[in-house]
């Protein structure tokens, strides 16, 4: 099942969301760094790689680890 602009959306809010919920972080900058990976996947091709961006991002909110 091929990923909706829905479910691309509410992973960069989830993510938003995680990122202001950190203490001791420099959130600035890891706004920054979603927003760059979520915009250079736009500016790639979207529609083939879609599916492993999305996973991407939800391992990245299941570990909350940065890597």
């Amino acid at each position: 099942m091929p990923v909706s602009r829905a479910n691309i959306l509410r992973l960069y809010k989830d993510c938003l969301v995680y990122i202001n919920s950190l203490k001791y972080s420099d959130k600035n900058y890891l706004r920054q760094k979603v927003r760059q990976e979520f915009r250079q996947v736009v500016d790639e091709d979207y529609v083939l790689d879609a599916d492993h961006y999305y996973e991407k991002g939800k391992a990245f909110l299941e570990r909350r680890r940065f890597l």
